[in-house]
């Protein structure tokens, strides 16, 4: 028998490919996911917003197995960098080239753009000879709002290095609008959407974030009359479920409270959130470039840094729940580009210049009702210092821990379907030996639940 090493397939032998069930390589500058689905991209955009030329396409895990889609499936299309899924559909994706001709002073004709596929099957092509996308084709990412429409954020538009943001309704209208970044090539970044604005984290110098509806453009940066940011260069955006915006700069973090109102008014100051380290306020990640920010089912963030790993914060990002960084858990680099958390599954996905890791956190988007409801660890044993976790709880659900003869022992509210016990009482102290009962009730009182928790000391 015969073996052959190759550099792209593997080990050959025969006509078969003998290779690992995984992605094509560890190059991963961006990850989606949805359900038990996953996509990486593994293209990426310099400091400089310049191409790598990278042409490997991406990668997809259906479920079952991890599926290569090559370069030559997109008309050798170079530097994927953002996949997005149909929230209503995940057969349908879009995909993000950020290299606009397959070969730059060739005389090559072929505009890249994006592409739909579907089931796994390239069926539109979209670039500046056929849809709404401008020339040239440098596409940041995209994001698809719950009406289905699709938002898109370009730069290097001809003439004179625009930035767009491109909307394709879900009438299949196209809609653009000129961004007014005040530097060329402003380094166009994935997208988000809120309340039919459509926020665009643009990196190069004075550029900002910009916000429109496709009418009107409006600008934060680090003006003191538009948001006395830390930065102008913003990497990223996210908004919580309060409707925060948190804004991620190459130099911190920063929040707007009541953001469409804010830019609207004229005159609007984001704020940094404020910690304690060693009895002295300071305002969290200072000078930290910020790549992603993500918000999970319990409203945490999820943050992901150029140099320092990856965080997770509480709900007004005063309390660090996680820091992970290379040193300290499987997190492979302390390099982590985008973040990804899968709101069914409360997974968290990290897309590093080493590949990609996931942790699997508690938190998932609840709904009113309850689900399979448990308790882990159950018992707790001798020894045991953490939290008990109840999950499969609605979103508010109220939560009351009794000891057998009906004594209230702990109370508190569900938070992203999940609620946590220290195993102590109302006064601080642990508990004793014995068999705890959990009252749960939804937030309208129309439900309710039970279970037991063993403690042994």
């Amino acid at each position: 028998t015969t073996y052959g090493g190759s550099s792209l397939f593997g080990l050959i032998n025969g006509m078969n490919e003998i290779k690992p069930d995984g992605p094509y390589n560890n190059k991963s500058y961006s990850v989606n996911a949805f359900g038990n689905q996953i996509w990486i991209a593994p293209g990426e955009i310099l400091d400089n917003n310049a191409p790598l030329q990278n042409a490997d396409g991406f990668s997809h895990f259906n479920g079952s197995k991890w599926i290569h889609n090559t370069s030559e499936e997109m008309l050798g299309a170079k530097d994927i960098v953002d996949i997005e899924v149909n929230p209503n559909d995940s057969t349908e994706i879009y995909v993000s080239s950020w290299f606009e001709h397959i070969s730059w002073g060739s005389g090559e004709s072929t505009h890249i753009g994006m592409f739909k596929f579907k089931n796994g099957q390239m069926v539109e092509h979209y670039n500046s000879e056929n849809s709404g996308i401008k020339f040239r084709e440098r596409i940041g990412g995209s994001y698809m709002d719950e009406e289905g429409n699709l938002w898109i954020g370009q730069t290097v538009v001809e003439p004179g290095f625009k930035t767009y943001m491109i909307r394709k309704t879900a009438g299949g209208n196209w809609e653009s609008i000129d961004l007014l970044a005040s530097a060329p090539n402003a380094g166009a970044r994935k997208p988000i959407v809120y309340q039919g604005f459509g926020f665009l984290p643009l990196p190069r110098e004075n550029s900002g974030l910009k916000v429109t509806d496709m009418q009107t453009v409006y600008t934060i940066n680090s003006s003191p009359e538009t948001g006395n940011l830390p930065s102008s260069e913003v990497l990223s955006a996210a908004i919580d479920k309060d409707g925060v915006l948190w804004i991620g700069t190459i130099l911190g973090l920063r929040v707007l409270y009541n953001p469409i109102e804010a830019v609207q008014s004229g005159s609007f100051q984001a704020e940094p959130i404020i910690i304690e380290q060693a009895g002295i306020p300071e305002a969290l990640l200072t000078d930290v470039s910020i790549t992603d920010i993500q918000v999970d089912g319990a409203n945490q963030k999820w943050v992901a840094t150029d140099t320092g790993g990856a965080y997770c914060f509480s709900e007004d990002g005063t309390q660090t729940i996680h820091h992970f960084t290379a040193e300290n858990s499987p997190l492979p680099s302390n390099t982590v580009y985008k973040l990804k958390v899968e709101s069914t599954t409360g997974v968290v996905y990290f897309a590093t210049d080493k590949g990609v890791v996931s942790y699997r956190s508690d938190a998932v988007n609840a709904g009113d009702s309850f689900g399979d409801v448990y308790s882990y660890p159950n018992p707790v044993r001798p020894g045991f210092t953490g939290d008990v976790t109840i999950k499969g709880l609605p979103n508010d659900a109220d939560v009351r821990i009794v000891d057998v003869v009906g004594n209230l022992v702990f109370k508190t509210k569900a938070s992203g379907g999940v609620a946590k016990w220290n195993t102590k009482n109302m006064n601080g102290k642990l508990v004793a030996s014995g068999i705890y009962l959990v009252l749960m009730t939804n937030q309208d009182a129309s439900q309710t639940k039970q279970t037991k928790i063993a403690i042994v000391r």
